[in-house]
């Protein structure tokens, strides 16, 4: 269901942005530099998404991960009301 998708999307987006950019992020980075180093010269400019493929689930976009994402809820609810929440900062 539409709703289902959207509910599960949001987990799954919180989920893989507190990967590429919670306390390991430095970690995740570099194993994926190991992993892909022609993406070295690249590193400040990469971003992060990813796509759901299932045999029911053919027309999901790609979806990009952001810093934001992976704040917590009150963390993130301040900083969109400017109540001296965290900023976006670069990788």
């Amino acid at each position: 269901s539409a709703l289902g998708k959207r509910l599960y999307g949001g987990a799954l987006d919180r989920g893989i942005a507190q990967v590429v950019f919670g306390p390991d992020s430095k970690k995740f980075l570099e194993n994926g530099m190991k992993q892909y180093p022609q993406l070295k010269k690249y590193r400040n400019e990469l971003e992060f998404g990813y796509k759901v493929v299932s045999s029911e689930i053919k027309d999901w976009p790609t979806t990009i991960i952001t810093r934001e994402q992976a704040m917590p809820f009150m963390e993130w609810a301040k900083m969109k009301l400017g109540l001296g929440g965290k900023k976006k900062q670069d990788n």
